[in-house]
């Protein structure tokens, strides 16, 4: 899985900063409703933003300006604004963007006759750009992704399984909007939800035993070495920065990782 990061810092669910009450409790996959596969069509980075030419070279120019990273209610009359979206960048590569913290509420599934998804309880909401819901690679591309992008979540928040629904079902539950993603696309292609639950779990399953059978590294995991290993190994930590405002945290280790350097947030 591609995944890169281009922080939506000028829509209003970004300005808004609702925080998530703890860490989130599910997770919800849309799909957009549009025949437009390309990234560009809702990220573009604000001006000012951390490699924005790269950014703009990977994904390219929406030159409509109708994208999400603006308060527009032309063009986006609910200010919808997801953590991520999957879809093709200007090469027709697969990539998984990030565009909101983890750690905001988003504004994704609306609300249902118990509440909303977006706040309580809240959940990581990602889309996934539709086409003409006609070419079986292209969907089992993004479906890849998502479900390796499911499974790192699920590892990283201890999701369960059980919470990851649809927007449809979502909607069932009482908790968004009466939309019919992403069931009216999978169904194409016999995949349920229930089958996507099931490769994310056989997923997260397969990485959480990879990680307890390898020894972490303390660059990667930030834990002590045992004593044994400390008198055959030594550690180096580098640190590029130290921030008072997250923001400027993430957009360091988002220029990092666009240089291919691996590197993480610490709060002290």
């Amino acid at each position: 899985m591609i995944q890169k990061f281009c922080l939506m810092v000028n829509s209003k669910c970004y300005k808004d900063q609702i925080l998530m009450d703890g860490n989130p409790k599910g997770i919800v996959v849309h799909s957009t409703g549009a025949n437009n596969p390309y990234l560009k069509r809702y990220i573009q980075p604000a001006d000012g933003y951390p490699d924005y030419d790269r950014i703009l070279a990977d994904i390219g120019v929406n030159k409509y300006h109708n994208d999400w990273n603006r308060i527009d209610t032309k063009s986006n009359p609910n200010y919808v604004c997801p953590h991520a979206i999957i879809g093709k960048n200007d090469k027709d590569e697969i990539e998984c963007y990030q565009i909101l913290p983890f750690e905001f509420c988003c504004y994704g599934c609306g609300k249902g006759d118990k509440g909303s998804y977006n706040t309580d309880p809240a959940y990581i909401q990602f889309e996934i750009c539709e086409d003409d819901l006609t070419n079986p690679k292209y969907f089992e591309q993004v479906m890849d992704t998502a479900i390796e992008f499911c499974a790192t979540l699920v590892f990283l928040y201890n999701i369960p399984i059980k919470n990851i629904v649809s927007h449809k079902e979502a909607h069932k539950l009482g908790y968004a909007s009466n939309h019919r993603d992403i069931e009216h696309w999978a169904n194409r292609y016999g995949w349920t939800m229930d089958l996507f639950r099931d490769k994310v779990r056989s997923l997260s399953e397969a990485g959480e035993k990879n990680v307890k059978e390898l020894k972490p590294s303390l660059s990667e995991a930030g834990v002590c070495l045992s004593e044994a290993d400390e008198k055959k190994e030594k550690l180096y930590k580098v640190q590029v920065g130290a921030y008072s405002k997250r923001l400027n945290a993430e957009m360091m280790v988002n220029k990092l990782k666009y240089k291919n350097i691996d590197s993480f947030i610490v709060e002290c």
